[in-house]
This record gives structure tokens, sequence and C-alpha cells, in this order.
């Protein structure tokens, strides 16, 4: 599920269940991101750990809530990735970073934000993304990106059901899909990018110990109470009637 190439076209990152019932039962449905050679020549090589088997890695999610998912390729080696798993009863979706297989994971939103199908930007510099904060309805948000750390997030639209958002050739415009009447079927809809976003915090100063130096962790996304207000801009353009999409597939540009 959900393939994407390297920035090389070396390499496939996706979805997968494989190996589930080493874990546990057949029936268990935790997924993890794998990467293979586009080739398709060997086995599955897993990027997130857990320390459950040393033979097949994964994610322990909790029964049920999904695990790892959505890859994406990052220009500079790593990936961005979406975990479903539980805080406390509840299931929560959050975007992660995570510079090398079996690495430490970074954590990119907060939990209990609940985002989820990032779009890289074609500059490799900015993240789209789906937040409901546990609503019925959605939020489609964009932050700068400088590979490790999210900027604040701009809020494009709000209070809609929207899904799959992709970016322009140019990174101007974000396209996605959300529903239109009372019937709901998801139409094609593009949202103005501002030209310029706010940039990631600075890393914190070292810790000095002892006479020694390390490099302090980043703070936690902390959890919005609220969704943030949507930013000043052009209102979103709807570019299709009575099309009714399938807003579970994802948006992909031709040129």
């Amino acid at each position: 599920m959900f393939p994407r190439t390297s920035p090389d076209g070396t390499q496939l990152y996706f979805t997968t269940d494989r190996y589930k019932h080493i874990r546990c039962c057949p029936f268990d449905v935790t997924m993890r991101v794998a990467q293979l050679p586009i080739s398709g020549a060997g086995t599955p090589k897993f990027w997130t750990v857990d320390g459950v088997t040393q033979t097949d890695t994964h994610t322990e999610d909790g029964d049920y809530a999904g695990g790892d998912s959505r890859p994406i390729p990052l220009p500079g080696g790593g990936l961005v990735f979406v975990r479903y798993a539980y805080a406390g009863t509840t299931v929560t979706s959050q975007l992660l970073a995570i510079k090398q297989a079996r690495g430490t994971v970074t954590q990119l939103t907060a939990p209990m934000d609940r985002c989820d199908q990032p779009s890289l930007s074609p500059d490799g510099k900015r993240v789209a993304m789906v937040c409901s904060y546990g609503r019925q309805v959605t939020t489609i948000e964009v932050a700068s990106f400088d590979g490790t750390t999210l900027g604040p997030r701009q809020v494009l639209v709000n209070g809609v059901l929207g899904a799959q958002p992709v970016w322009s050739p140019d990174g101007t415009k974000l396209l996605y899909f959300a529903p239109v009447g009372i019937t709901g079927h998801f139409q094609l809809w593009s949202a103005a990018v501002p030209a310029v976003l706010p940039t990631p915090a600075p890393p914190p100063p070292p810790v000095k110990t002892a006479g020694r130096s390390r490099v302090a962790a980043p703070p936690l996304p902390s959890p919005a109470a609220v969704p943030p207000a949507a930013v000043a801009g052009p209102p979103p353009v709807q570019l299709t009637d009575n099309l009714d999409f399938d807003a579970t597939s994802p948006i992909a540009w031709a040129t």
C-alpha cells in the first residue's frame, strides 16, 4: 500500500503487513514501512523497530490501531511517515520523521492533533497534511520543513472533510478533495499556498554537564487545544462538478 519511489528512482517505499504471523496472529493488521529496490529483488527492509522480535521489526501500536504507513522519501535521505497508535484508549495519528532504517523517530506533530496524509512539496522544504483534532471535520495545513522539524503550521482550509492534498508542480497551490452539496460527493479543489511560511525554531543550545556538551533534544510538539484559524488568503476554488471522486485515492499530476 501507498508506494513511493525514492528521489533517485532506485528504491520503492511502501506499507505492508508482511510476516505479521511471526509476531502473533494472522489476523493482526499492524502495518509497517518497508523498502525494496525498484526491481523487486530481495526481501523488504523494515524501517521502524520496537524490539519485539529481532528478525521482523515493526511498530507495536496496540491492537488494530494501524501502525506505520504513508512513507514519503526525503531528498536528503530518510522518511516522513504516519503512525497510527493508541494514546490511552484513543487511536491517534501523527507525522514522524526518521533518518535511517531502525533509527530514532522525531515527532513532527502531536498525536492528539490527529494529522495524516502528508504531502511533500516539490522543493522538499514544505509539508502539507490533513488534521482532524478529534472532530468530524478536518483542516488542511502546511508548514515549512528542514528535514527534521516543522515550522508553525498554517491552516489553508478549515471545517471541511478535506482529503489527499497534493502540491502543484510549481509549489504555489494545493489540490485536495472535499465534498460538495447535501449529497456529499467529493470534488477537486485548489487552495493557494502562502509564498513564505514561518521557519522551524532554531535547535536548543547544547547542554553542558561536567565539562561536556551534548545536543539537547528538540521539544516535543504540543497538541493544539483547538484547531488554529485559517490564514488570510484567497478562498479555495472548486475545480470539478458532479464527478464524485474516491477520496481515499491519492491525486497525481501528469506533465
